[in-house]
């Protein structure tokens, strides 16, 4: 079991880009997509591994990323703050 106790502030979701696209072709309808998942950095506890606020979001350092896949452990899905697209 792993539990979190790194914390950060709430996700501004306004800092989001936001695009139109067509998630599920074919001929599938245009919908607006947000891009990437921001917080205030000075909210950030510092920690290797930590939630936002009012999120159930598990957040990585670049670190912890490395040693994942190093020690190629598998059945987790990383993807960057910056790329993380949602609706």
């Amino acid at each position: 079991m792993l539990t979190v106790l790194g914390r950060c502030g709430i996700i501004d979701y306004s800092k989001s880009e936001r695009i139109i696209k067509q998630p599920f072709p074919p001929n599938g309808a245009f919908v607006e997509v947000k891009i990437g998942l921001h917080f205030e950095i000075h909210s950030w506890d510092g920690s290797d591994i930590f939630t936002p606020e009012n999120s159930l979001f598990v957040f990585i350092t670049k670190r912890v990323k490395e040693i994942i896949e190093n020690n190629k452990i598998s059945n987790i899905e990383i993807t960057c703050l910056n790329e993380y697209e949602f609706f």
